[in-house]
């Protein structure tokens, strides 16, 4: 029986949407063919946020070597060959056969030496203190599955029994731990050092370079708009291979590769180690190994999808994903190209974007592109809270460097929105425990409140920002909303006088702000 096999090249483990839905194009398909028909493809479609997060990171790598965008240094000259591509509106035929056929290049999940992604050692150096081989189990591989210690009303599985992964599936989770996994412990890894003659065992990582963080993705009119506009310039071009076409394994116990480059950015600051144990026919995987990956740490470096900004210590950092934090409250942060009050920075990807209006070709579709973000709400260590994604209407046309009037007004609003929803909180919190006579009372109030606030006021921000004549006292547009809420939060207890009476003072606070409707700002 030949080994088993499951080249992502070919096999159809990328869920996608079509632009055009018809009989004869598949829910998934394999990198070639997403590449082969990138034109004809709206959007690939993995149900999990933290994996399409780290894949897209991939095929920007492979989109930029296949298209030769790779190649420039000088930033007007990689402008230029954008342009050419954008106007040709699909990869070449022959440039993706190429790079898929190269024989140096593995995307095979279990190939006997070179497995996509992971390392083929851990199968002998994934051993406990007696030298026996130990597992971290398929469960610790599948997110959102209860494994080892952990609660078992996350999902019923048990480490004894547990359920199969689709290997397409598996490729998910790979990419997730890869870029998301926890820091702290993990399956313990021996490593054998020649030069010292002995054998460092361990079971700590770091995390991955993305855990806790949202990224920000822009989304063109195709797949193949997509990729390309998702490419940031970088001078050092590729800067190094791609781990799919590394030819020897890492030293573990070595210094990683510096993240200089296309590849090695996005694709080469991995903290943890993995390896995927197939069914015979490869159609699933039954096992898994998830351990430390380097003991040295790596050079710093800035993802071209964060928002960096600084903390009160004057420390550079990304910032973190918050899942009761919807994509518009940080929209103005991705509009504007002055820094922020915490020298907040928008993704460096939106520098190269805001260049589409000086392109002969593209200048007349700017107003289509949105902004996509990945968000998972993590601790450093072992609590994941809630992965989610969100998309922005379109967002070029208010860029600070294309309309200032509007990014600020559309700033404004968005700090009105935050100072009336704090308020909204202060009323309510005072409010009920006035009313149970105690200053460290939960507030059963603030759940209704501040989700109705919120779901309305993110309805009424788009609307208000893309009016052609957006009013001037936006603050009391949130201001009205917050009084619906808040009313909402307390009708139960309106059918007492003291209760009232107690409402009613409270509520200023909501009206804090409140600007006269005749005056002009």
């Amino acid at each position: 029986m030949s080994p088993p096999s499951y080249d992502l090249t070919n096999q159809p483990w990328t869920p996608v949407r079509w632009r055009k839905e018809t009989a004869d194009r598949p829910s998934a398909v394999g990198l070639r063919d997403l590449f082969l028909r990138a034109h004809d493809i709206a959007d690939v479609n993995v149900p999990l946020p933290p994996a399409t997060s780290g894949l897209m990171r991939l095929l920007y790598v492979i989109a930029a070597e296949v298209a030769g965008l790779a190649l420039h240094g000088d930033h007007n000259d990689w402008l230029d060959a954008r342009d050419r591509l954008l106007e040709a509106g699909r990869f070449k035929e022959k440039d993706v056969r190429e790079y898929f056929d190269a024989p140096f290049r593995c995307f095979d999940l279990f190939h006997p030496r070179r497995p996509f992604l992971q390392d083929r050692r851990l199968a002998e150096e994934c051993v406990d203190s007696k030298g026996n081989p130990v597992s971290s189990g398929v469960n610790k591989l599948v997110w959102g599955r209860a494994a080892g210690n952990t609660q078992v009303w996350l999902s019923h599985d048990v480490d004894a029994r547990p359920r199969l992964v689709p290997t397409a599936e598996a490729a998910w989770h790979l990419l997730a731990w890869l870029y998301y996994g926890p820091s702290g412990m993990s399956t313990p890894r021996a490593v054998n050092n020649p030069s010292a003659r002995n054998t460092t065992s361990a079971r700590n990582t770091t995390a991955g370079p993305l855990r806790s963080t949202i990224s920000f993705h822009p989304i063109g009119g195709n797949l193949f708009e997509t990729l390309l506009l998702g490419i940031p310039f970088l001078k050092e071009g590729k800067g190094g291979p791609a781990p799919w076409e590394e030819q020897d394994d890492p030293d573990p116990l070595g210094v990683p590769a510096p993240p200089v480059g296309l590849a090695r950015l996005l694709a080469g600051r991995f903290r943890h180690a993995l390896l995927l144990s197939p069914s015979d026919d490869g159609r699933s995987v039954v096992d898994a190994r998830i351990t430390w990956a380097w003991r040295e740490p790596q050079g710093e470096a800035e993802d071209p999808y964060l928002i960096y900004q600084r903390s009160n210590k004057g420390e550079r950092y990304a910032r973190r994903a918050n899942a009761d934090r919807a994509i518009w409250r940080d929209f103005d942060t991705l509009l504007r190209k002055t820094p922020g009050d915490s020298d907040e920075r928008r993704p460096a990807i939106i520098d190269d974007l805001a260049t589409l209006h000086d392109s002969d070709f593209y200048r007349s579709r700017v107003d289509q592109v949105r902004v996509r973000s990945f968000g998972f709400d993590q601790e450093g260590q072992a609590r994941d809270r809630q992965f989610f994604s969100g998309a922005t209407p379109p967002v070029l046309n208010y860029l600070e460097e294309k309309r200032p009037d509007r990014c600020n007004y559309i700033g404004r609003a968005r700090q009105d929105a935050e100072e009336v929803g704090g308020n909204l909180r202060t009323a309510l919190m005072r409010a009920w425990r006035e009313l149970v006579g105690s200053s460290e009372a939960k507030v059963p109030w603030l759940g209704v409140g501040e989700a109705r606030y919120w779901s309305t006021a993110e309805r009424r921000f788009w609307r208000l920002i893309t009016a052609d004549e957006p009013p001037v006292q936006v603050r009391n547009e949130f201001i009205r909303i917050a009084l619906v809420a808040y009313e909402a939060a307390t009708d139960a207890y309106t059918h007492d006088p003291r209760h009232v009476a107690v409402i009613e003072g409270c509520r200023t606070h909501v009206l804090r702000g409140w600007q006269r409707e005749e005056e002009q700002v």
